[in-house]
């Protein structure tokens, strides 16, 4: 079984309680609904653990809109950051600029760096530097506001796209850290005080297997990313 899907992770965690407990555990008072939210629980705390799947292909989360005269551009929801950009009209890849940077006036262009002497906030052109918001992942500001309608792509380290709902539902973590989920679910079920199998030691133990997969996946994900910056490839939310 590869866990690929909703139905198959919380099978498996139900048949790991049974074991634990020889086959004679009650786990009726967990749910179906309550073990698809222990499962939701444990994508979105892996993805947080390993700062996000890093993804540069899938238009709802990698594309956004440019509308001319309007220098903000919101962003997935998913999204907890951006790799880079790149300007759809020029093909360029855009400048990571701070907030502090643009204030003190300091602008690289074509040919170096120079004092730009120019209300940044109000120059007008095609966009060549943007700014991620100090407060928030999901939106980013373009410099100089863009005169003509356009749009970006990225590379974003983001969160699933989708709840898992159903039993088919596809899981959006690759196959070899996909134990992580269950493990993450035993160890919210095993401290559900109104069942047989109420167990906080257990629990624990749950918890720091959960906690030693998300470390090593955060290890692979950065040994990866050095790779990719050479030819290789990154982590990704690529199903197998």
């Amino acid at each position: 079984m590869y866990l690929s899907t909703l139905g198959e992770i919380r099978t498996t965690c139900r048949q790991m309680v049974l074991d634990e407990n020889r086959g004679h555990a009650d786990d009726l008072f967990i749910s179906d609904f309550l073990w698809a939210m222990f499962i939701n629980a444990g994508i979105d705390a892996f993805c947080r653990g390993i700062k996000g799947i890093v993804d540069s292909s899938t238009a709802a989360a990698c594309s956004a809109t440019v509308t001319a005269g309007q220098p903000v551009v919101a962003l997935h929801e998913s999204i907890l950051g951006v790799r880079d950009i790149t300007l759809d009209s020029t093909g360029r890849e855009l400048q990571r600029k701070s907030y502090n940077e643009m204030k003190s006036g300091v602008l690289a262009h074509d040919y170096g760096s120079r004092s730009s002497g120019v209300n940044w906030r109000k120059s007008t052109g095609t966009p060549g530097i943007y700014i991620p918001d100090m407060d928030t992942s999901k939106k980013i500001r373009l410099y100089p506001i863009p005169t003509a309608d356009d749009s970006i792509w990225m590379t974003v380290e983001r969160l699933p796209l989708t709840v898992l709902v159903n039993d088919s539902d596809v899981v959006d973590i690759n196959r070899q850290d996909r134990m992580a989920l269950v493990h993450y679910a035993l160890h919210m079920a095993y401290r559900k005080d109104d069942t047989e199998i109420y167990n906080p030691h257990k629990s624990d133990s749950e918890g720091l297997l959960f906690d030693g997969m998300v470390k090593d996946a955060r290890t692979e994900k950065a040994r990866l990313t050095r790779a990719s910056r050479s030819g290789g490839a990154a982590y990704g939310g690529i199903r197998f």
